[in-house]
This record gives structure tokens, sequence and C-alpha cells, in this order.
């Protein structure tokens, strides 16, 4: 069992993983990281039992100024240096994109956490800050489309029409909104429908160009508010990520490649 960290752009979420399953810890803001050491440290506190049996600490974070504060938490609290995943990991597929280091780490580790032990080609949507798209076709990650997510679509409407509403993402919820005959309902729905039909489409254009028909998995922070409009045959997995943490550990674990895990960001060097 390991504590799987995966760092985002809104959350960092924590959850204890291992072959019987994935048991979430702590979910924190992003901001209150850095800005707020201490409540990383004190989430960490109360799970101190739990933390102690862990075999390792493995961090899939798209936020780098994390490093520090998150290698230097998690080591006081479970006595293990924390891991980061890197591109040059081993993982369950061929990474096949003309730049694998420039490649977020949560794309990779979602992916991992799709392909089963006989599976070999997957879809994977991420929906978060950002909406990722990914092809796994023949065990080969040959990337995908990117676009906003649903919070990031109304930051844009508000910030850059003069005349639209500032919408807090707070207010937006699973629940579509019924009418359209004012402002604000109508920027939410808007947008929670164009981020629906974005995907869809996405979908459709990675099937055409894979020549397949892959399953669809579906995760993210940013799932929730719309997957009840996506086509019933996708499976929602809010673990996902968290998952391929703990299978590309596995990988990598009895003889790791020279450059898999950054040095320990607390430490200085010589």
């Amino acid at each position: 069992m390991i504590l799987a960290v995966d760092a985002g752009n809104t959350r960092v979420k924590g959850a204890l993983v291992g072959s019987s399953g994935v048991v979430p810890i702590f979910t924190l803001a992003t901001a209150s990281v850095p800005a707020e050491p201490w409540a990383l440290s004190k989430v960490l506190e109360t799970s101190g039992t739990k933390l102690r049996r862990v075999e390792g600490v493995v961090v899939c974070s798209v936020v780098p100024e994390l490093d520090r504060p998150l290698s230097s938490a998690l080591r006081r609290a479970t006595g293990h240096p924390a891991l980061f995943v890197r591109h040059t990991w081993r993982f369950p597929f061929r990474v096949g994109v003309a730049k694998p280091a420039k490649l977020g780490a949560d794309r990779l580790c979602a992916a991992a956490g799709a392909l089963g032990p006989r599976r070999e080609n997957a879809i994977v949507v991420d929906i978060g800050s950002a909406v990722t798209v990914d092809l796994v076709t023949a065990r080969e990650f040959r990337g995908g489309l990117i676009m906003p997510g649903p919070g990031l679509g109304l930051w844009a409407l508000g910030n850059y029409a003069r005349r639209l509403p500032k919408i807090a993402p707070r207010k937006v919820s699973a629940r579509f909104p019924k009418r359209f005959n004012d402002t604000e309902p109508s920027m939410i729905l808007g947008v929670q429908l164009g981020v629906v039909g974005a995907i869809a489409e996405a979908v459709r254009e990675l099937r055409r160009v894979s020549g397949r028909s892959p399953s669809v998995f579906v995760t993210g922070g940013g799932a929730r508010l719309v997957v009840g409009r996506l086509p019933r045959g996708w499976v929602w997995d809010p673990h996902l990520v968290s998952k391929g943490v703990y299978r590309v550990w596995r990988l990598n674990r009895v003889c790791p490649p020279a450059t898999a895990g950054r040095a320990d960001p607390t430490k200085k060097r010589p």
C-alpha cells in the first residue's frame, strides 16, 4: 500500500492505494499548500496511524511549486521520501508523443489507471481546470486534445466579457439549470453543455483517427458537474489517477530507471 498524492491546479488529493482498492485520506485547495503549509501537516497528522503502514509515497503533480512543501510534509508524516512521477518512468504503455517531457504526469497516470492487465485500448477523459481527452491504442499513449474545463470557461466569460457577471465555481453544480432566461443560468448552462459537446466530439474524433472503438473512462474533480449528460456506457472513476499512480509505482519499484524520481527538494545540494 502506498500514499498516492494527486496534485492538480485546483486541488491536492491524497489516498491510500493498494491491491484491495483506494481509500481517500485528504483533499486540500492547491493554493493553500504553499500559503498555509501547516494545514497539510495537520491533515497528515490526523491520519498518522494509517500512514505509518505505507510502503512508499508517490506524487503525481502538475504544479512544480508544490514539490518542495509536499515533499517536506509527506516525509515528516510517513518517514518515506516522496517520489514524483516523471515521463522517464516505466508505464504500462509506450509514450508516443513528440515531446514526452512536456506531458502532464496526471495524463500518464490516468491512462495507466484505465488500462487493466488485459486492456490495450482506452480513451481517458480527465475533467478539471482543463479537460484532456487522451487516446491509448495497442498500449501506446498517443496524446489527445486539451480544452478549458467548466470553471475556466466561466472565468473567461466573467473576466473578458465586460457585461457578463463573474460567477464563482462553487455556484456550478451537477444539476444543470432548467432555464436560460437570465444571464447567470444562461452562462452556467452554456458552459456545461459546451464542455459536454466538446468532450463527445473529441471522443468521436479519437475513435475515428484510431479506427477503433475503445472504452471511455472519465475522471477528474470537475467530472461530477457534467457526468450526468455523458453517454451511459462511459466509465466514471474518480480514483483513476490514484490507481494509475499505484500501478506505475509497482512497475518501477523493483528496478527503477536512473532518472525515475527527482531528488528530494528539501535537501540542499552540497
